[in-house]
C-alpha cells in the first residue's frame, strides 16, 4: 500500500499584471478591500458558485423590491411640495405602489407574501420619517441614478478606469447634496459597518461617483424591531464625509496603481470575511502552512 503524506499549501498571493477591466464598482471595490484573493478570483478571473434552486425568497430578493416601490413612489411625488399632500393621501401611494412591485412576485412566488408583510409593518413609519425629513428642509431630486465617472490611473502611463455605480437617492437642502441608500438591515450591523474609517466604502464611493460635489451620505435602514426601536431612520458614517471621500480617493488610485504594476493580490484570511466567502475553498484557507494567520 502506497502512502501520501498530506502537505499543507502556501497561502495564495497571485500577480495581475495589468488592470483587465474597464470598469469597477463600489461592490467590486469592497470586494478587493476585504480581500484581494476574493477580488482576483470573483472579478478579475470572474469565477462564481452555481446558484441552487430556492423556493424561498431571499433578503436580497426583498431588498430589490423595497428598493423599487420606494423609486416609484418618490419619483410620482418629485414634483409636489409634500408638506402640502396629506398623510392619508401618501400613505394610499405608498401602498399602491408597494402592491405594484409585490403583486407579480407574489404570484410566481407565494412564499414572498411574508415579505410583503414586513413591508408593510415598516410602511407607516416610512412616511413619519419622511415628513420629518421635509420638515427639515431637505426636498428629493432622483432616484436610482445611474452613474459612470473616468478615474485616472498612473501605473507606467495613464490608464482611465470607469468607476459605476447606481445611487439609491439624492435629497438637497440649499446647498447641501445628500445621498441615501436604503438598507433592509438592522441599524445595529450598519453602524458597525461603518465604526472604521474606509472599511465601508459603499458611501464614500457614491461622492467620487455624483457629479455635484456630495456634503452628506447615509444608510436609511428599514428594519423589523419592537416599538422601542426606531424602525425608519438615518444611520450617517461617524467621520465627515467628504473627508472620507478624499481619503478614498487616494486610496483607490493607490491601489489601483499597485496592482496594474504586478503586485501580489494576497488571501488575508480575515475569519469575519472568511466565514461568508464562497472562494474559500479555492484559497484553501484550512490547509495554509502559516497556522496562525489561517486561525
Amino acid at each position: 500500500m502506497q502512502q501520501v503524506a498530506a502537505t499543507l499549501t502556501a497561502r495564495p498571493a497571485p500577480h495581475a499584471p495589468q488592470l483587465p477591466r474597464l470598469e469597477l464598482s463600489a461592490t467590486q471595490y469592497q470586494s478587493l478591500v476585504e480581500c484581494p484573493y476574493q477580488f482576483y478570483a470573483r472579478h478579475l478571473l470572474r469565477l462564481r458558485e452555481l446558484e441552487e434552486i430556492n423556493e424561498d425568497p431571499s433578503p436580497s430578493e426583498y431588498g430589490k423590491a423595497v428598493h423599487e416601490v420606494l423609486a416609484r413612489f418618490h419619483l410620482k411625488w418629485r414634483e409636489v411640495d409634500l408638506r402640502q399632500a396629506s398623510p392619508k393621501e401618501l400613505a394610499a401611494s405608498l401602498t399602491e405602489h408597494a402592491n405594484a412591485v409585490f403583486d407579480p412576485l407574489i404570484e410566481r412566488r407565494p412564499r414572498m407574501l411574508a415579505w410583503r408583510r414586513q413591508f408593510a409593518e415598516t410602511q407607516n413609519a416610512y412616511l413619519v420619517w419622511l415628513r420629518k425629513r421635509v420638515a427639515e428642509g431637505w426636498s428629493f431630486v432622483d432616484a436610482e441614478v445611474k452613474a459612470t465617472v473616468a478615474f485616472d490611473v498612473d501605473a507606467g502611463g495613464v490608464r482611465t478606469i470607469d468607476l459605476v455605480g447606481r445611487i439609491d437617492r439624492v435629497d438637497v437642502r440649499g446647498d447641501e447634496v445628500e445621498v441615501l441608500d436604503y438598507k433592509t438591515r438592522r441599524r445595529q450591523q450598519l453602524a458597525e459597518d461603518l465604526v472604521l474609517a474606509g472599511e465601508s466604502i459603499q458611501l464614500p464611493f457614491y461622492g467620487l461617483l455624483h457629479l455635484a460635489p456630495v456634503t452628506r451620505a447615509s444608510f436609511v435602514f428599514l428594519q423589523r424591531t419592537s416599538d422601542r426601536q426606531e424602525q425608519v431612520g438615518l444611520q450617517p458614517p461617524r467621520q465627515p464625509y467628504p473627508r472620507l471621500v478624499e481619503a478614498l480617493r487616494v486610496r483607490l488610485r493607490n491601489d489601483l496603481q499597485r496592482i496594474a504594476l504586478g503586485a501580489p493580490l494576497p488571501a488575508l484570511g480575515n475569519e469575519i470575511v472568511c466565514e461568508w466567502c464562497e472562494m474559500r475553498g479555492l484559497c484553501r484557507r484550512d490547509f495554509w502552512h502559516d497556522e496562525d494567520s489561517a486561525r
